[in-house]
């Protein structure tokens, strides 16, 4: 069980030699094995020194938080303290200079958390385990001397570190190096982090296999790196916010680009991916702001989600290696103009190329099955879309806002159109939607505002709301089939200048169908099968069912007369002239009574 209680410590003899000292406040536990935990601190002191001892008991750790916010700029920690608990010294921040007794095995987490003013510290050979944000932003680190007996450093134990140029491991360590100041495994094999104060060129040395997570994370005074033939694998975020870089190898042996490994190195200006590079990871090289160029090597199968958004790509070729796009890829890259996809491509992820406003054209191939969501929201300057293949489904919002678009063929392929997945493309201006449809989203087509003719076949078995609506120039509706009765009064969106035409024989129709008037559709009358034998003349007149033809004939083109009157019981009738021989010349042509 621990006891707590508070003491007070008069440091009298110090200070009478250091006039900054002064009473120290301390509270703390005792703990089962009447050790001692400093558990906080309050007094004001500018030099605080612990007790090795309290109560005739040891003081053996400094619990979590225990000078949380505290202002002394020295702190001295006796020997005989074992253990440094979380947050220990967060947010000192005039704290300069902390001597850490060999006795001290672990550092937890946090433990100089944003403390400002740190200059430097040396880690003794007692501690095993620097644990995640232990020197999280200490912005004035220069230096840190890491002991022969760490044998984990954890994640981010010095981001932030903005003035740390140099880490220095005791020869004796058995688990890190550190050759030019930089923090290596044993065997020099994995660069584990680069302190984020280095700055200008960096050459990483032979022998390197791996450059390791978060390894050169904010190093923004970093302009160059040179990586030696060897290296198979950037790991993830390994280069992240290196604002200066603007030149970067990558050897031919490397076959991983982990996950953010190049995020927002803005003054990167081009890169070349080697033939051995197989994956690039989720967001490899988002917000590269100057990235102009990319060149893709022929192995590389995936291109992960956002792995280039909001680039300065101009055209991009996409090897035929690749099948898999992923989701926002080249999101926001609005100056790219053309784009190449490749047939092996099967799936193309969600915005994909989502506000890609200079992109003019682009082929879908034949291996995609799914347009999906956003993929070309908002590209304004997309004239050409091109689908080859097996579509089955265009996603929400798939083309949304694409108003430079003034033609899209659907191909007979899709049964499925997502939720505006159409809406403002105002420069559309007739739309067929094919016989396999069966279901239309919500707003899919409104505010096409240019619109005048849609084509709707009777597959649909679901319709949304407001899917024509804010298309006031849309005049005709042409439906194929018998009137459905899943079509509300919002489908058109109140549009009172159009008109729906139905097919001859079918049923269901009344004066008006979703808000809008009806009238009877007659197709184009056609003439097939024009023959001339012996004793006549003849061709197969189609046309609706149960419509009368009248064949007119002249032989000036200026002068026409009735010749014959056909009923078409079946959609189709045969006329024959058996006096066409007595003319020089005879012109046909067909019309309604």
């Amino acid at each position: 069980m621990k006891t707590p209680h508070i003491i007070r410590l008069c440091l009298l003899s110090a200070a009478l030699l250091l006039p900054g000292v002064v009473k120290a406040q301390f509270t703390f536990t005792t703990n089962a094995d009447n050790t001692i935990t400093i558990t906080g601190y309050t007094g004001d002191g500018t030099e605080v020194t612990i007790p090795g001892t309290t109560n005739g008991h040891p003081v053996t750790s400094i619990g979590d938080d225990a000078f949380y916010r505290a202002s002394p700029y020295s702190v001295i920690i006796p020997y005989g303290i074992t253990s440094i608990g979380n947050f220990a010294f967060d947010k000192c921040p005039n704290l300069t200079n902390l001597m850490v007794p060999n006795s001290v095995v672990i550092l937890g987490t946090n433990v100089f958390n944003q403390c400002p003013s740190l200059i430097n510290v040396s880690i003794p050979n007692s501690v095993t385990s620097v644990e995640d944000n232990t020197f999280y932003y200490c912005f004035s680190l220069a230096e840190v001397t890491v002991g022969s007996g760490v044998t984990n450093i954890g994640k981010f134990a010095f981001l932030g570190c903005n003035s740390l140029t140099t880490i220095t491991v005791d020869a004796n360590n058995s688990n890190y190096s550190s050759p030019d100041g930089v923090l290596f495994n044993q065997n020099k094999t994995l660069l584990v982090l680069c302190p984020e104060g280095k700055s200008g060129s960096y050459s990483i040395p032979d022998g390197t296999t791996r450059i390791g997570n978060c390894a050169f994370y904010y190093c923004e005074g970093l302009t160059n790196v040179a990586i030696p033939d060897g290296v198979t694998n950037i790991g993830d975020s390994a280069f992240y916010k290196c604002y200066g870089l603007a030149t970067v190898n990558i050897p031919a042996s490397v076959s991983n680009i982990e996950g953010s490994a190049f995020y927002s190195c803005i003054d990167l200006t081009c890169i070349t991916i080697p033939n051995s590079v197989i994956n690039i990871g989720d967001y490899a090289f988002y917000y590269g702001i100057d990235l102009t160029n990319v060149s893709f090597g022929n192995h590389v199968t995936s291109i992960g989600s956002n792995a280039f958004a909001s680039c300065a790509l101009t055209s991009v070729m996409i090897p035929s290696s690749v099948t898999t796009i992923g989701d926002g890829a080249f999101y926001w890259c609005s100056s790219l103009t053309s784009v190449t996809i490749p047939n092996t491509v099967t799936n193309i992820g969600s915005s994909a190329f989502e506000v890609c406003t200079s992109l003019t054209s682009i082929i879908i191939p034949g291996a995609v099955t799914s347009i999906e969501n956003g993929v070309f929201e908002g590209c304004s300057g997309l004239t050409n879309v091109t689908i080859l293949g097996n579509v089955t489904s265009i996603g929400d919002y798939a083309f949304y806002f694409c108003n430079g678009l003034t033609s899209m063929t659907i191909p007979g392929s899709v049964t499925y159109i997502g939720d505006l997945a159409f809406d403002g493309c105002n420069g559309l201006t007739n739309m067929t939607i094919p016989s396999n449809v069966t279901s239309v989203g919500n707003w899919a087509f409104s505010f096409c505002t240019n619109l005048t003719s849609v084509t709707i076949p009777s597959s649909i078995t679901n319709v949304g709301i407001y899917v024509f609506a804010g298309g006031d120039n849309l005049k005709e509706i042409y439906y194929y089939g018998n009137a459905p009765n899943f079509y509300g009064l919002t489908v058109f969106g109140g549009n009172t200048n159009a008109t729906l035409y139905y097919e001859l024989g079918t049923t269901g129709w009344g004066a008006t169908f979703a808000g809008v008037p009806t009238a009877l559709w007659l197709p184009q009358m056609q003439t097939t099968g024009a023959s001339s034998q012996t004793n006549s003349f003849g061709f197969n007149i189609n046309w609706a069912s149960g419509q009368t033809v009248i064949v007119e004939t002249s032989t000036n083109l200026v002068a026409w007369q009735p010749l014959q009157t056909n009923t078409l019981t079946t959609g189709t009738s045969y006329f024959s002239d058996s006096q066409w021989t007595n003319y020089p010349g005879r012109f046909y042509r067909l019309r309604s009574p």
